[in-house]
Order: structure tokens, then C-alpha cells, then sequence
């Protein structure tokens, strides 16, 4: 990816500086709570409409992406399975973001703008002071 970021025309007015991206696996844009989820076999623990992180995907964490506004994960292309998974169920989707699991927090409220590939913080968010940006 190059220095500069894409900016998603839905978001361009309601954020500000990026915390994460990645590669664009399905589009679109939701606002919501974040749950990371280090070991997808603990699917039936994610709630209804929040940002599922996680360093990747298997069918274990299916009943999670179900459940899951969005989906973002630190690992996978394209043709992984959370981006193959998240285009048959419609959900926006951003993989190879490297460090998701590291930044974000349970709780943490963040804007997932999966058309192009970027995660920001919100207003929303308890403490964006504490969340690190990228460079």
C-alpha cells in the first residue's frame, strides 16, 4: 500500500486520521463496538452487530461472522477465508491488517470503511487518545 490512504466518500466527513488498514475484501461502512476474538472457537461469545477482530479466520469462526457487523482481521489476501466467507454473508470486510489484534481492545468503538480498507476511530470510543495510528 502506498503512503497515502483511501478515502471511503461515505466517511471522508464523519472521521479523522486512520488507526489500521488493509486490503478491501467486501465493501462497506458500519460503526460498532469491537470484540477481539483470539480463538474462533469461542464463536457462540460474540454479540449481535460488533466489529469482529481477529488474527484470522476458520470455519470455527463462522457463527461469529454471522453475528459480526464487520469483519477485520491481521492476516489473509484476498482469497482467504474470511474474505470469501464475509463476501457469501455480505458483511464489509478488511484482511492484512497486521496488527488489529494488537491495537484494538474490547469495547474499543471504531468505524470499519471496508471499501477501502481503512479502520478509524470514533467519537464514539471511550479513549481514542490511547489507540496508536498509523504513520
Amino acid at each position: 500500500m502506498t503512503d497515502q490512504v483511501a478515502t471511503c466518500t461515505h466517511c471522508a466527513d464523519r472521521v479523522g486520521d486512520p488507526i489500521l488498514t488493509g486490503r478491501s475484501a467486501n465493501p462497506g461502512c458500519v460503526t460498532g463496538e469491537v470484540v477481539v476474538m483470539m480463538d474462533p472457537k469461542l464463536s457462540a461469545d460474540m454479540p449481535d452487530g460488533a466489529i469482529l477482530i481477529t488474527p484470522m479466520t476458520d470455519p470455527n469462526a463462522v457463527p461469529a461472522m454471522e453475528r459480526a457487523a464487520a469483519v477485520v482481521t491481521d492476516r489473509g489476501g484476498l482469497l482467504c477465508h474470511a474474505a470469501i466467507v464475509s463476501r457469501e454473508m455480505g458483511k464489509p470486510c478488511v484482511v492484512g491488517s497486521k496488527m488489529a489484534t494488537e491495537i484494538l481492545s474490547d469495547g474499543d468503538v471504531v468505524r470499519v470503511c471496508a471499501t477501502s480498507g481503512v479502520i478509524y476511530p470514533t467519537t464514539d470510543s471511550a479513549d481514542t487518545n490511547n489507540l496508536r495510528r498509523i504513520k
